[in-house]
């Protein structure tokens, strides 16, 4: 049966034919959303959520596939696609390229966090990172990538929402379901493996 046709069903509300859709259209799908990876790594996000955003987008072309018009489905769907995955990582676009919005900041006051001005630099009681404070943070903004993917999903997942989304520990415990002293956890347990993963990027060699 062609994406059309199974669009078609999966329009109507066709369960099977969603399944059968997006099964015929994985490698598409992988190829639309890997060309971010890198970007989505520096929001803390990995394969498995660029491939849920892909989904997303695949329901999303159903609402605005048209079998009248005379496009076949794949067209809908890498467009859909590419602007969910744009729309969750937070870009905007020129002619020429992608433009993010924002990354990762060590020493900015955290996003709803300005009244008091913490930081993620003063979360990881980092010390002053001298000489030319440390090239202005590049050293460090690498040093902290590299630490991330140290952390386990869970862990990713909770300095992410605290720490870039500027989430409070409450919403963050609703928005992944576990308890505000799960979330209190996860996130003591993550900063103190940053710490000794960035002190340990720190010694001299």
């Amino acid at each position: 049966m062609s994406n059309e046709e199974l669009a078609i069903k999966a329009k109507g509300g066709d369960r099977d034919a969603l399944t059968a859709l997006y099964l015929n259209n994985q490698r598409l799908l992988y190829k639309l959303v890997s060309k971010y990876q890198g970007i989505a790594q520096e929001r803390l996000l990995e394969l498995e959520d660029l491939e849920q955003y892909a989904y997303l987008g695949l329901v999303r072309a159903l609402k605005y596939f048209d079998p009248a018009k005379p496009y076949r489905f794949t067209t809908y769907l890498s467009r859909n696609v590419m602007n969910t995955v744009r729309e969750a990582l937070g870009l905007r676009y020129s002619k020429e390229h992608p433009k993010q919005i924002d990354t990762i900041s060590l020493d900015a006051p955290l996003p709803g966090r300005e009244d008091d001005e913490i930081t993620l630099l003063d979360a990881l009681e980092s010390p002053e990172p001298s000489p030319a404070k440390r090239i202005e943070n590049g050293e460090l903004q690498e040093q902290l990538r590299a630490a991330i993917g140290t952390l386990s999903p869970r862990q990713r997942q909770v300095i992410r929402l605290r720490y870039i989304d500027g989430m409070k520990l409450r919403e963050i415990a609703e928005r992944i379901g576990i308890s505000h002293q799960g979330v209190l956890s996860a996130e003591r347990n993550a900063l103190e493996k940053l710490r000794k993963s960035l002190r340990t990027a720190q010694r001299p060699h």
